[in-house]
Formats: structure tokens, sequence, C-alpha cells
């Protein structure tokens, strides 16, 4: 059973993962560089603001 730092460990290392391979393979790809950095940013940003509004949508149900 994981406890809870144990749990923020591995997500961290994840997410270190995630960034290293990405730019692994955005090095390897010279040629496509360009789309696929953009399309990282794409889903990083997507992520984000779909975090973002799941947080308004609870926010409006409390009040």
């Amino acid at each position: 059973m994981f406890f809870k730092r144990e749990l923020v460990f591995l997500v961290a290392v994840g997410i270190i993962l995630g960034f290293y391979v990405l730019f692994f393979v955005i090095l390897q790809l010279e040629d496509l560089t360009l789309l696929v950095g953009t399309l990282g940013l794409f889903v990083l940003l997507a992520i984000y603001f779909t975090g973002s509004i799941q947080d308004l949508e609870s926010d409006r149900n409390f009040k």
C-alpha cells in the first residue's frame, strides 16, 4: 500500500520522466521538432485549462 509521500514521489518521477521523453523525442526528430513541440504544448495547455474549468464548475456548485 502506498503512503501519500510515496504517491507524491511517484507522480513527480512520472512527470519528470514524461518531460525527459518528450525532450528526447523532440531532439531526435530534428525535422518534425516544431510539430512535436507544438503538440506537446497543446496537450499541456489542454490539461491545465481543463482543470481550471473543472475548478470553476465546482466553485459554482458550492454557491
